[in-house]
């Protein structure tokens, strides 16, 4: 749930907002070796075109950009297509670890 990732308790979000973090999920989140997490993925498939789900979609961009928690919504496409043989997805994970390895080096 979103509500197991985002602190939403006391955080000054509309009540509308507070249910929606309490009934909806990521598909993906991704979390350091302590288990806190560090960015989501959504999958936007077809059904991502559907006007009920572009609402639901606008309250989960809204809510992570309320906790400024990073969140990459990727396609079919990315999936499918190829970047050094990795799909976009995975690659683009690999560059999140990377970039956050080497700022803490720094």
């Amino acid at each position: 749930r979103l509500a197991d990732v985002l602190p939403i308790d006391d955080s000054g979000i509309s009540p509308e907002l507070y249910k929606f973090a309490l009934q909806s999920h990521f598909d993906f989140t991704a979390v350091d070796s302590r288990q806190v997490p560090l960015f989501a993925v959504e999958f936007d498939g077809p059904t991502h075109a559907n006007p009920k789900q572009v609402k639901r979609d606008r309250k989960k961009d809204a809510l992570c950009e309320h906790f400024r928690f990073p969140l990459l919504r990727i396609g079919i496409p990315f999936l499918r297509d190829k970047y050094r043989s990795l799909d976009l997805l995975t690659w683009f994970v690999e560059v999140w670890f990377l970039s956050r390895a080497w700022d803490e080096a720094e």
